[in-house]
């Protein structure tokens, strides 16, 4: 460890804060993939998040009650593109089964045809 010019020591090969460069990165934001220190960071279930996310997101929420939203709606607004990403993988999923059905009747004995 090495003392910084701000006076806190830290390693050589970290990073330093996105918002306090003197400070040594503890974390990375799950959004914005940020370096921030132990004062910008929120603890959410054990994912780092930075204030500028939080307030984004606490902003679109904001705006959303605003507008007669009812919060119940925002939550599964949120939800539509995990929706849509479910969904393209079941569908790709379904049909590489059926594409691999499709290749071991070919390869089993007597392939798609019946001999007569």
């Amino acid at each position: 460890m090495q003392p910084h010019p701000g006076g806190e020591p830290f390693a050589p090969h970290t990073a330093h804060c996105r918002n306090h460069p003197g400070r040594q990165g503890i974390g990375v934001c799950v959004r914005c993939r940020a370096v921030i220190c132990l004062e910008c960071t929120t603890r959410i279930a054990g994912i780092n998040h930075c204030t500028q996310c939080l307030e984004a997101a606490g902003d679109r929420v904001r705006v959303a009650r605003q507008a007669g939203v009812p919060q119940r709606a925002v939550e599964i607004l949120s939800l539509v593109p995990l929706a849509v990403l479910a969904a393209a993988v079941a569908v790709a999923a379904f049909y590489a089964l059926a594409f691999g059905m499709a290749m071991w009747q070919a390869a089993s004995p007597g392939g798609l045809t019946s001999g007569s």
